[in-house]
């Protein structure tokens, strides 16, 4: 409207001018005689068979229109910035030969927080203590048992009677157990000590309880169970009675009520990733995305862990030593690849991995508090589609297999930033198509002053939009970021050549007042108009399907497509639309 008319009064003198011939717009100049020259001839074919086979026309049209919202539905959402570049670009080949050897170079990471509970859990945490202190010594130790559950009770409801504080429970708990190891255990401790400093010589079970009882009467409930436990095993005698002996009295010993508090307070006191039930589901859940086959690899705190344990406990054979003895080593080595059974264990594992030289490794899997944990995940594709698999193979896992504690989980790293930014840009882009359409349909009915030309002029566009999408369904494109950015220019291209049509056919038609004449003018200078107009910029677009980067293919491909398919729509629907919507686009009488 500026460039084209100022440039025409500069740099093209009125001789030329006067040059051009004078094509007259009205009918009485263009109606008489058949147009033969340039591409005229196929435009009034054109024009003929929009109007005379204007149902076929339109039936076709539906019928694509139909198996175009078919390949809609089979549209995937998914891009990766790799497969940008063409299959035999350095970075894919790369890529491949990379995601072959390793366990993937694309990553991701699930960090799983401890979800805080809003009230003290005393009741909970008094449970579990009871409900261990009964496995480990009902049977053994009934009464001091029940003694020492008694003030677990007593402790528990004055906890949740008043604020609660874990630690004052445990101190108090101690107390007791001491008592208790007092009363229960002193026995054994004096057995145990007579036990080592007897005389071998002509030692033997029935002389055993003898010596024991002149020396310390004090103890002869430990003694009878000891004789009990003696007399179930094999005659022995000597220094072989007296090794079997202290092994049931430092087994004994060894249920302390002291050390099971102590151990209880570590267990429940320790934080989520300190907990071995905790570590097993980390565990767990790695080993379920392994087995998805989604994940190349995951590593975690918890690998650490098992490495550190197995290299802390590990048995190296002699040089001598026989294929029987080294199989039993290789074995008892592999079977301490795991995590400890205790959270004091685990504790002290780490201890050791926060002393190594790169401590700062561990704190990129588990901070320093041991509340937050991380899971390095890699895979061995960069689609988008593969990520959000991931995720919906973790919730799934999550939501049948609820973890020991309560959870949160958040995704993190480049990967699932782009599933992110994909789901925005999709979304964004469909909002952005939609209120596009309908600010360009009120545009048209304003311009036109009509609803009916309004919703005519969108008919092109509709159609362009809806067979694009369809096409790239049918053939398995995925829509990624180029293609998303082509549905705003499908806008803007596609209703052009609409407006031009329409404007001119209905200045057309009041002139001449003849829809037959109208038609044949339209197909001749407005239509060679809009074939040239999409020949030019469909052939423009053509030299970026040379391009290195699939985008720029894309567009180039999709741009020419977009134009052929408005000029197609514009010339061919349009036409036939007219015709049959004639009595009510041209309501002034005008004949047919």
């Amino acid at each position: 409207m500026t460039m084209i008319p100022a440039y025409i009064m500069l740099f093209v003198s009125e001789k030329k001018l006067a040059q051009i011939p004078d094509h007259q717009s009205t009918a009485a100049a263009n109606t008489n005689s058949r147009p033969a020259e340039g591409m005229l001839p196929l435009l009034y074919k054109m024009g003929k068979i929009s109007t005379s086979h204007r149902i076929p026309i339109l039936l076709v049209t539906l019928a694509l229109i139909i198996t175009s919202i078919y390949g809609i539905t089979r549209i995937q959402v998914n891009d990766n910035p790799v497969k940008w570049f063409s299959n035999d670009h350095e970075i894919r080949v790369a890529d491949k030969v990379l995601n072959h050897h390793f366990g993937g170079t694309y990553t991701a990471y699930l960090t799983l927080t401890e979800s805080r509970p809003a009230a003290c859990n005393c009741t909970e945490k008094s449970q579990s203590i009871e409900t261990q202190l009964r496995r480990n010594y009902g049977k053994r130790f009934p009464k001091a048992t029940e003694q020492l559950v008694n003030k677990l009770h007593y402790l528990r409801d004055q906890q949740v009677l008043g604020n609660c504080n874990i630690s004052n429970c445990f101190y108090q708990l101690i107390q007791e157990a001491d008592r208790i190891d007092k009363q229960v255990l002193s026995g054994w401790s004096i057995l145990a000590d007579e036990v080592n400093y007897l005389d071998p010589e002509g030692l033997n079970l029935n002389n055993l309880d003898k010596r024991l009882q002149a020396i310390k009467p004090s103890a002869s409930i430990e003694l009878k169970l000891l004789s009990q436990q003696l007399a179930i095993r094999a005659p022995l005698s000597g220094n072989a009675l007296i090794d079997a002996a202290l092994l049931i009295c430092d087994e004994y010993l060894g249920k302390s009520f002291h050390t099971f508090i102590v151990d209880m307070e570590a267990e429940l006191s320790a934080p989520p990733f300190k907990q071995p039930k905790m570590l097993r589901y980390v565990e767990q859940l790695q080993q379920h995305l392994q087995n998805s086959g989604l994940v190349g690899k995951s590593s975690s705190a918890v690998d650490a862990l098992k490495k550190a344990n197995y290299e802390l406990k590990y048995r190296s054979a002699t040089a001598d030593a026989n294929a029987i003895t080294q199989e039993g080593l290789a074995a008892h080595n592999r079977a301490n690849f795991v995590i400890p059974d205790k959270a004091s264990a685990v504790a002290q594992v780490f201890v050791q991995l926060e002393g190594m030289k790169k401590k700062d490794s561990l704190f990129h899997m588990v901070t320093r508090d041991y509340r937050n944990a991380n899971i390095w995940v890699q895979l061995k594709s960069g689609d988008n589609r593969d990520m959000e698999a991931v995720v919906k193979a973790v919730d799934s896992y999550i939501a049948s297999h609820p973890a020991p504690l309560q959870l949160k989980t958040r995704w993190a790293g480049l990967t699932y930033l782009n599933v992110v930014w994909q789901d925005k840009m999709v979304r964004g882009m469909i909002s952005s198509l939609l209120s596009s359409f309908i600010v360009v349909l009120i545009m048209m009915i304003l311009l036109f002053r009509s609803t009916l030309w309004g919703l005519l002029a969108m008919v092109p566009l509709s159609i362009t939009i809806t067979m694009i999408y369809g096409i790239i369904g049918l053939v398995g494109k995925d829509y990624d970021m180029p293609v998303a950015v082509l549905s705003s220019l499908t806008l803007g291209l596609s209703v052009d050549f609409a407006i031009h049509f329409l404007k001119r056919a209905r200045d057309l038609q009041h002139q001449t007042g003849n829809w037959n004449q109208t038609i044949k003018v339209m197909f001749q200078d407005p239509a060679r108009a809009i074939s040239r107009n999409a020949i030019t910029i469909s052939i423009g677009f053509l030299p970026l399907l040379l391009a290195p980067l699939v985008p720029y293919k894309t567009v180039g491909f999709f741009l020419a497509t977009i134009m052929i398919l408005s000029w197609l729509a514009t010339l061919l629907i349009l036409p036939s639309l007219l015709s049959i919507l004639f009595k009510w686009a041209f309501p002034e009488g005008d004949s047919k």
